[in-house]
């Protein structure tokens, strides 16, 4: 899987703590039927990933590009054979993705929601004006979807327009900025709710 750029300056680093525990038979990490995975990373830190390069393009934010948080943590069951991931926050305090989805034996299947922390969600206001955007705490959660999916060795990465529906399924409080609120994408545009 290639989530990083072909540009070996860059980079991600990051001390990462994982754990496991599963049941089933089978030597296949895979063919888990039960369990957990648990992981931490401290002092992480990632700029040039195809996902970020991904999100500046459709943002037109520069701050996308650069990712430091002193800690990731999450922790994922693992239901027959699929890590499910539900409600992971990945980022730092300028920006971070809400993220869902699955992981599994054949790729994953993820969708992302990019959210701009207090000190960009003004400029995320500005920028966004009209759009159906949520706030919660100072928070604000972009009018986008990402996908990450399909096989580990050719995973492809987008980021569009998210319709309201799939917005809801990944962002609870949204609310309705008056101007944009009625208009529909149309059917090639809408992603189906994750």
């Amino acid at each position: 899987m290639n989530l990083v750029s072909d540009d070996e300056s860059r980079v991600i680093t990051g001390r990462l703590e994982l754990e496991t525990e599963g049941e089933g038979e089978g030597e296949d990490p895979w063919d888990v039927a039960q369990g957990r995975i648990e992981f931490r990373i401290a002092d992480a830190h990632a700029e040039g990933t195809r996902l970020q390069d991904q999100l500046v393009s459709a943002l037109d934010m520069t701050e996308f590009g650069m990712l430091d948080a002193k800690r990731v943590a999450a922790q994922w069951e693992i239901v027959d054979g699929i890590a499910v991931v539900d409600d992971f926050r990945l980022g730092g305090d300028l920006w971070h993705l809400a993220i869902t989805g699955e992981l599994h034996r054949e790729g994953l299947d993820l969708r992302a929601n990019p959210r701009l922390g207090p000190g960009l969600a003004d400029t995320g206001q500005d920028l966004f004006t009209g759009a159906l955007l949520g706030t919660v705490d100072g928070v604000l959660a972009l009018p986008f979807v990402a996908t990450i999916d399909g096989p580990w060795e050719a995973t492809a990465v987008r980021v569009r327009p998210a319709p309201p529906s799939t917005l809801n399924s990944l962002y609870d409080g949204l609310l309705t900025i008056p101007g944009m609120a009625g208009e529909a994408l149309g059917p090639e545009e809408a992603l189906p709710a994750p």
